[in-house]
């Protein structure tokens, strides 16, 4: 009733990170355009000039959640919305500074600039919600619409998803519903902002660099372009009309994908590109994208307050129109470089192959690898797919979530800079999927990599859809407290990468030589939580107790 009420008003935007349903990929902001100049994006953001030393500040409702998970606590929660705080404050090319301001009641909203998180049933299928504030008859002044207050909202019960607060799931909601709060949309490109479904954050990894050039582009710091590239262009199709709020990414083989959606004339601006070698590709928004409730993107508005609507489908390619992405135009990015007039012409057609589409491995968790043993009972199933590149041949599965019931069989699956897959349809518990091999070697390094899926006449990209590691998952067997204060976790797989966690704070210690034992001390304001997390660069976690070791994520097991 809330939600509903809220979404028939302009004065307040909602966002809502959802279960499994809308996918994303681009920055995107809450935009407002003039009729006269529709290539010149006009966001809503906090103005900086009312905030002190350009700091939003976070409350957080002192009530906590109503209902917890076993082991979890306020304190917990409250630890992982502050962690959650620090990530987006930690963005140097952004001028904007991010920061928690103390406990308060629950408030019925305000518009003092400034955000709140507070904590409500979110009900089936929701992990999260944000109502964004704004004037109800903004000004436009040719230079941004001011939010003016912003409240997250997080499960009023941790029991249910996205989890305990010592779950993965529940720090990468805190974090997108956040960057929601800050003035981001939804985006396609796995990083914070992405939906849950193919989101590949994690702890050690909380934003990306998507998340970062959006929230740049917003709250730019002084020269912030200067250690990063651009890629503009045009989108038109055949006919030569402008293809409107299409989804143009940068993708480089190894490392992460940025991207921007298409104004109104069909030009766009990816800004914020680290430097590297980019592949560029445009498609068009999932059929899922931009739902009637208000949960998936926001659609553009002009200055009479009319929403701006996506262009017709199109099939999607890189440049120069290609569908391989051996093929594509290469662009190296330096510090600075700027690459004009990178057009694309595309071929609208009904709909899209596939969308929605997950990733899966099948993780052993005794010998700590990942095999393909889907038929054994004691497989733990991962998500996004991990494969070890020290071995020869490594097995993931890929199926849709939503939309379309089944992955159409494809011509050929492609794992950027690795190379092509044998495949097959597989059945993954009744679910119909498409099982894919990949020849792998050491010299591959580890981190995302990005799938291509081609079908013919039309291709399907996920950004970081498959994690390459190059050792098995740290074991957690035991945690163990000290009479010196400190903390011992006992287990397997620890190396001088470990890193140990409690409730999202990184705790002082030193691998000591031993792959079976960890002693550290917990951070100052830890004691009475005996939750210790270890990571392996991008996440490891299990019970209250997370492993993980640099430089892969991969899930703990007891």
């Amino acid at each position: 009733m809330l939600r509903n009420g809220i979404l028939r008003r302009l004065v307040t935007l909602a966002a809502a990170a959802i279960l499994l349903g809308v996918p994303a990929e681009a920055y995107y902001h809450y935009v407002y355009y003039y009729r006269s100049t529709p290539q010149f994006p006009m966001q809503a953001k906090f103005d900086l000039s009312r905030l002190t030393n350009n700091t939003v500040v976070f409350t957080v409702a002192d009530n906590g959640p109503a209902t917890y998970y076993p082991n979890d606590s306020f304190g917990s929660v409250l630890a992982q919305v502050k962690q959650a705080l620090a990530a987006w404050n930690s963005v140097q090319t952004s001028s904007l500074r991010v920061t928690f301001g103390g406990l308060q009641p629950p408030s019925q909203g305000s518009n003092a600039p400034g955000a709140e998180v507070v904590f409500q049933d979110m009900g089936p299928g929701l992990l999260g919600m944000t109502l964004v504030s704004m004037p109800a008859n903004p000004t436009f002044n040719g230079q941004f619409v001011p939010i003016l207050h912003s409240q997250v909202m997080l499960e009023n019960n941790t029991s249910q998803p996205p989890g305990p607060s010592y779950a993965e799931t529940f720090f990468t909601t805190a974090v997108h519903e956040i960057g929601h709060a800050l003035g981001l949309q939804h985006t396609w490109t796995a990083a914070a902002m992405s939906q849950a479904t193919i989101r590949n954050t994690s702890r050690t990894r909380p934003i990306d660099a998507d998340d970062m050039a959006g929230l740049s582009v917003l709250y730019p710091a002084a020269n912030w372009t200067t250690s990063l590239g651009t890629i503009s262009g045009q989108v038109r199709y055949t006919s030569g009309a402008a293809v409107a709020l299409a989804s143009v990414v940068a993708i480089p083989n190894n490392g992460p994908a940025v991207s921007t959606l298409t104004n109104p004339d069909g030009s766009y601006t990816i800004y914020g590109l680290p430097p590297n070698t980019y592949q560029v590709y445009v498609h068009p928004l999932p059929p899922d994208a931009i739902v009637t409730s208000g949960e998936g993107l926001l659609l553009p508005r002009d200055d009479s307050g009319q929403q701006i609507g996506a262009s017709a489908s199109f099939r999607t390619v890189f440049l120069p129109g290609v569908q391989d992405p051996a093929q594509a135009t290469q662009l190296t990015v330096n510090p600075g470089s700027t690459f004009f007039n990178q057009n694309f012409t595309v071929t609208q057609r009904a709909g899209v192959p596939a969308y929605n589409v997950v990733t899966y491995s099948f993780l052993d968790p005794v010998n700590r690898a990942y095999p393909f043993q889907a038929s054994q009972p004691n497989y733990v199933l991962v998500t996004p797919a991990f494969m070890d590149d020290t071995q020869s041949a490594q097995f993931a599965v890929a199926l849709t979530t939503t939309g379309t019931p089944s992955i159409p069989t494809p011509q050929s699956a492609t794992l950027m800079g690795v190379g092509s897959a044998n495949f097959a349809p597989f059945n993954l518990a009744g679910v119909p999927a498409l099982q894919m091999s990949f020849g792998l070697a050491s010299f591959m390094g580890v981190g995302p990599r990005h799938l291509v899926l081609n079908f013919g006449n039309d291709i399907y990209v996920l950004p970081d859809a498959i994690d390459l590691v190059q050792k098995g998952p740290p074991v957690v067997t035991g945690i163990n407290t000290n009479g010196d204060g400190t903390v011992t976790l006992t287990g397997g797989g620890f190396g001088p990468d470990s890193r140990v966690f409690f409730d999202g704070m990184q705790a002082a210690g030193a691998y000591n030589g031993s792959s079976n034992t960890f002693t550290v001390t917990p951070p100052s304001g830890a004691a009475g939580q005996v939750s210790a997390s270890g990571l392996r660069r991008r996440g490891v976690q299990q019970r209250r107790a997370e492993l993980l070791n640099d430089p892969e994520r991969e899930p703990a097991c007891l």
